[in-house]
């Protein structure tokens, strides 16, 4: 729902007088998860509130964009209490979802995984770097932090001079947070 919305804000989908948050209590009480839109029709769309046709085909085309942009990503299928991780239908393993999960911290209803904060703002980074410290962080904000205090926010290692000093994007910490928001 909330990729749906940032698609009707950025003006990618122009979506009827739908209410969204029905929309999403009736995924929830069905109990849809990511996998289920890989099988999606669209009728099933009506089902859960879509019920102008234009609607759903724009969700429609959209969720099949999508799903051939990333054909192998992986899905999560709740069963019995527990999220089982499969990837490409070959390996699978699991976690508790009624115990802690320290690999993830909840926002506004969301799980964010915690690798994709920095650990100065706290918030989804989007420019993601790592620095001498083996250490991911926003490009901005670890710099700023470098400049005043010359040392690792975290292991506070001491940066000796700006040679030592090197920035590397995290490429594939990007990938992940694009991912995950869009």
């Amino acid at each position: 729902i909330i990729w749906i919305n940032y698609l009707c804000i950025e003006n990618k989908i122009s979506l009827s007088n739908v209410n969204l948050s029905e929309i999403e209590g009736e995924l929830k009480k069905c109990g849809f998860n990511g996998g289920w839109f890989q099988r999606i029709d669209k009728n099933e769309l009506k089902l859960i509130g879509f019920n102008i046709l234009n609607d759903r085909q724009q969700i429609y085309d959209k969720i099949h964009e999508l799903i051939s942009k990333y054909p192998k990503y992986n899905t999560y299928e709740c069963v019995e209490g527990k999220m089982d991780h499969k990837n490409d239908g070959n390996n699978t393993s699991s976690f508790d979802v009624n115990k802690d999960n320290d690999e993830y911290i909840e926002q506004n209803g969301i799980q964010i995984p915690k690798q994709f904060l920095c650990p100065i703002t706290k918030k989804i980074m989007i420019e993601p770097v790592q620095i001498f410290d083996d250490i991911t962080y926003e490009k901005k904000a670890i710099i700023k932090y470098l400049e005043q205090y010359k040392q690792s926010p975290i292991t506070k290692e001491i940066v000796e001079d700006d040679n030592d000093l090197i920035i590397l994007p995290n490429r594939k910490l990007t990938q992940k947070i694009q991912t995950f928001l869009y």
